[in-house]
């Protein structure tokens, strides 16, 4: 069961990601494959609403459970980022994030950064680092 927030209308299935912000950083993933900061997201699900994607995708990376709220923006390849937020007061108060045992094989790191003290070229290929900077600053 996926948590969303205030959304009047679930969207269509669509690949889809959260942008988590807690303590002033952003929660970023590094996996196996890349080295390269990411955020949670999962290919298109086909019975399943892009919101419940995005909320798939933070607990299959990161153990996390989330709640989606508002859409932020849609990339170039259609990916939907949706601003998520950690929904346990223990989740929020972490500073180190362990990866856990059902998530390892995809995922090597979670940390949180700043978007702003990073550069395009640690980002995986498909983030557009200006358009995930305008998106962090509308984040609560």
């Amino acid at each position: 069961m996926c948590r969303t927030g205030n959304v009047d209308t679930e969207l269509p299935p669509a690949a889809a990601a959260c942008l988590i912000k807690s303590n002033s950083r952003l929660l970023a993933i590094k996996t196996h494959s890349e080295d390269a900061w990411n955020l949670p997201n999962l290919k298109l699900q086909k019975k399943t609403s892009a919101q419940c994607t995005a909320h798939s995708a933070v607990w299959k990376t990161t153990g996390l459970n989330v709640e989606v709220g508002k859409l932020l923006f849609t990339d170039q390849n259609q990916m939907k980022y949706f601003e998520c937020t950690l929904s346990d007061e223990y989740s929020s108060q972490l500073q180190t994030f362990p990866v856990p045992a059902w998530a390892s094989r995809r995922t090597a790191k979670i940390a949180l950064i700043d978007p702003f003290e990073t550069h395009q070229d640690q980002w995986a290929k498909d983030i557009n680092l200006i358009n995930l900077r305008k998106a962090y600053t509308q984040l609560r």
